[in-house]
Protein backbone atom coordinates (compact mmCIF):
# COMPACT_ATOMS: atom_id res chain seq x y z
CA UNK A 1 0.00 0.00 0.00
CA UNK A 2 1.16 3.29 -0.40
CA UNK A 3 1.57 6.02 1.78
CA UNK A 4 1.56 10.14 0.79
CA UNK A 5 5.64 10.00 0.14
CA UNK A 6 5.41 7.24 -2.57
CA UNK A 7 2.19 9.55 -4.26
CA UNK A 8 4.09 12.85 -3.50
CA UNK A 9 7.52 11.43 -4.93
CA UNK A 10 5.42 10.47 -8.01
CA UNK A 11 3.47 13.65 -8.52
CA UNK A 12 6.85 15.60 -8.16
CA UNK A 13 8.36 13.51 -10.78
CA UNK A 14 5.43 13.88 -13.57
CA UNK A 15 5.36 18.01 -12.21
CA UNK A 16 8.91 18.11 -13.28
CA UNK A 17 8.74 16.20 -16.75
CA UNK A 18 5.38 18.53 -17.50
CA UNK A 19 7.44 21.77 -16.51
CA UNK A 20 10.45 20.45 -18.83
CA UNK A 21 7.74 19.37 -22.02
CA UNK A 22 6.07 23.06 -21.49
CA UNK A 23 9.82 24.71 -21.69
CA UNK A 24 10.44 23.06 -25.13
CA UNK A 25 6.36 24.11 -26.11
CA UNK A 26 5.30 20.05 -25.69
CA UNK A 27 1.74 19.82 -24.95
CA UNK A 28 0.50 16.33 -23.64
CA UNK A 29 -2.25 15.01 -21.92
CA UNK A 30 -2.56 14.05 -18.12
CA UNK A 31 -2.19 10.19 -19.41
CA UNK A 32 0.22 10.54 -21.96
CA UNK A 33 2.37 12.66 -19.70
CA UNK A 34 1.89 9.57 -16.68
CA UNK A 35 3.16 6.95 -19.29
CA UNK A 36 5.97 8.92 -20.40
CA UNK A 37 7.21 9.29 -16.56
CA UNK A 38 6.71 5.46 -16.03
CA UNK A 39 8.56 4.73 -19.03
CA UNK A 40 11.52 7.20 -18.42
CA UNK A 41 11.49 5.99 -15.08
CA UNK A 42 11.30 1.94 -15.95
CA UNK A 43 14.19 2.76 -18.45
CA UNK A 44 16.65 4.26 -15.89
CA UNK A 45 15.99 1.48 -13.19
CA UNK A 46 16.80 -0.81 -16.11
CA UNK A 47 19.93 0.79 -15.97
CA UNK A 48 20.59 0.30 -12.23
CA UNK A 49 19.69 3.97 -11.45
CA UNK A 50 17.25 5.14 -9.07
CA UNK A 51 15.18 8.09 -8.60
CA UNK A 52 15.06 9.45 -4.85
CA UNK A 53 15.07 12.52 -2.48
CA UNK A 54 17.93 14.57 -3.03
CA UNK A 55 17.17 15.21 1.31
CA UNK A 56 17.05 11.61 2.69
CA UNK A 57 13.61 11.23 4.09
CA UNK A 58 13.33 10.29 7.71
CA UNK A 59 12.65 6.64 6.90
CA UNK A 60 15.58 6.65 4.66
CA UNK A 61 17.65 7.76 7.70
CA UNK A 62 16.50 5.25 10.00
CA UNK A 63 16.79 2.71 7.94
CA UNK A 64 20.38 3.70 6.67
CA UNK A 65 20.74 3.85 10.55
CA UNK A 66 19.39 -0.11 11.43
CA UNK A 67 21.75 -1.89 8.57
CA UNK A 68 24.37 -2.22 11.01
CA UNK A 69 22.41 -2.79 13.82
CA UNK A 70 23.21 -7.12 15.16
CA UNK A 71 20.02 -8.61 13.99
CA UNK A 72 20.52 -6.97 10.38
CA UNK A 73 24.23 -8.30 9.39
CA UNK A 74 26.19 -11.62 9.79
CA UNK A 75 28.41 -12.13 12.67
CA UNK A 76 31.45 -11.60 11.18
CA UNK A 77 34.51 -10.28 13.15
CA UNK A 78 36.11 -7.55 10.76
CA UNK A 79 33.80 -5.61 8.29
CA UNK A 80 35.74 -3.08 5.98
CA UNK A 81 34.66 0.26 5.63
CA UNK A 82 33.22 0.00 2.08
CA UNK A 83 31.16 -2.95 3.20
CA UNK A 84 29.22 -0.94 5.66
CA UNK A 85 28.39 1.54 3.71
CA UNK A 86 26.98 -0.58 0.98
CA UNK A 87 24.95 -2.23 3.29
CA UNK A 88 23.48 1.49 4.83
CA UNK A 89 22.95 2.60 1.08
CA UNK A 90 20.88 -0.49 -0.08
CA UNK A 91 19.00 -0.27 3.22
CA UNK A 92 18.22 3.77 2.62
CA UNK A 93 17.52 2.74 -0.86
CA UNK A 94 15.19 0.23 -0.24
CA UNK A 95 13.60 2.41 2.45
CA UNK A 96 13.26 5.02 -0.21
CA UNK A 97 9.83 6.15 -1.51
CA UNK A 98 8.88 4.28 -4.49
CA UNK A 99 7.58 6.10 -7.75
CA UNK A 100 6.01 3.10 -8.75
CA UNK A 101 3.37 2.63 -5.24
CA UNK A 102 3.13 6.32 -5.66
CA UNK A 103 1.81 5.58 -9.58
CA UNK A 104 -0.29 2.71 -8.40
CA UNK A 105 -2.12 4.61 -5.83
CA UNK A 106 -2.51 7.73 -8.69
CA UNK A 107 -4.15 4.96 -11.16
CA UNK A 108 -1.61 4.73 -13.66
CA UNK A 109 -0.14 1.36 -13.17
CA UNK A 110 -1.94 -1.80 -13.17
CA UNK A 111 -1.04 -4.26 -9.98
CA UNK A 112 0.58 -6.49 -12.82
CA UNK A 113 2.23 -6.55 -16.18
CA UNK A 114 -0.27 -8.29 -17.45
CA UNK A 115 -3.76 -6.19 -16.27
CA UNK A 116 -4.82 -3.84 -18.94
CA UNK A 117 -5.46 -0.38 -17.89
CA UNK A 118 -9.00 1.29 -19.16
Amino acid sequence: MADQVDISHWRMIVKALRKALQDRKVEVSEDDLAYVARFFLEHLESRSLHVVPAIPSKRMLEASMNALSASNRPTVRNIGTKRKHRWRLAASLKAAPSWREGARAEGYMPLSPSTALD
